[in-house]
């Protein structure tokens, strides 16, 4: 998966948000898993998924339904944006976990 950029956190908290609360996680899960084989693809055969796009987790929930951004504070979208937070932490912290030299601690999150 490519670097998840701030417009990937919107566009993908607004498609979670649309969804009933059970639903998201397994949501995010197979959208992590589009991503990252979409960039798999993307390199090696140096164009984008025709289905899940260029490797980014924005592409990737291009074509789903989502809601419009909030104005204010609204709490699917937010809780949407915590999930995708969380998710994202625990992968960094596993992939950092990996490099026997990393500074990084263990969290009871994940």
């Amino acid at each position: 998966m490519r670097t998840v950029l701030l417009a990937d956190l919107v566009t993908v908290a607004r498609t979670l948000a649309a969804l009933p609360g059970q639903e998201r996680a397994a949501c995010l899960g197979r959208l992590v898993e589009q991503a990252h084989s979409a960039h798999k693809v993307s390199k090696r055969l140096g164009h984008s998924h025709p289905a899940w796009g260029d490797g980014s987790l924005g592409s990737a929930a291009s074509g789903l339904p989502r809601r419009r951004e909030p104005l204010g504070l609204d709490a699917d979208f937010l809780d949407a944006l915590a999930l995708i937070a969380l998710m994202l932490a625990c992968r960094a912290r596993k992939r950092s976990d990996k490099h026997p030299l990393s500074l990084s601690q263990t969290s009871t999150m994940c």
